[in-house]
């Protein structure tokens, strides 16, 4: 039951927060290609390096998506990885901000709460934003290739949020 409870509720989350950091899967992953994965879908050159696909361009050949359907998701995906790159360009010089004003001798605590209301609603914005592109993608994908694509997403969640535990295990968290 309870990896039933993190599939519906954890997997979108997950997909969501992921998203900014795959940008929708890496700068034009669903086109890359390696000696070593010559031959082998998108999905799987990704995971050989480490690197997981959450847009449904990389899972073209698994959700058979129709050429219609591809035109449709490529500008989505496009818009999302500049707006997205825009939007995290921001949250990170707000939190130079944050770090400038923690820096000071005496910060005054109401400049850093300003701060820090200003970098959470950058966030939030970021966060709806996501949410609004996941749901633009998934409407252009039928009902049964939403629950493929779903699924989809889970096992590659699943296999991130192991490597994310080995990692820890070097130290190292994400």
């Amino acid at each position: 039951m309870r990896h039933h409870v993190w599939s519906l509720f954890a997997a979108p989350a997950a997909l969501v927060l992921v998203f900014a950091t795959s940008g929708v899967a890496a700068e034009g992953s669903h086109k890359a290609a390696d000696s070593e994965g010559k031959g082998k879908p998108e999905h799987q050159r990704m995971r050989a390096h480490g690197h997981f696909s959450f847009s449904p361009l990389d899972f073209k050949e698994q959700l058979q998506l129709s050429k219609e359907q591809q035109e449709k998701l490529e500008p989505i995906q496009s818009e999302y990885k500049k707006s997205t790159k825009d939007k995290e360009a921001k949250i990170h010089d707000a939190f130079e901000q944050l770090g400038s004003l923690l820096e000071q001798p005496s910060p005054k605590p109401d400049k850093l709460k300003q701060k820090v209301k200003g970098i959470s609603d950058l966030r939030e914005d970021m966060m709806m934003y996501r949410i609004e592109t996941l749901l633009e993608l998934r409407s252009v994908l039928t009902d049964e290739q939403q629950k493929k694509y779903r699924s989809l997403l889970t096992d590659n969640l699943e296999r991130f949020g192991e490597q994310m535990e080995r990692y820890r295990g070097y130290g190292m968290t994400p």
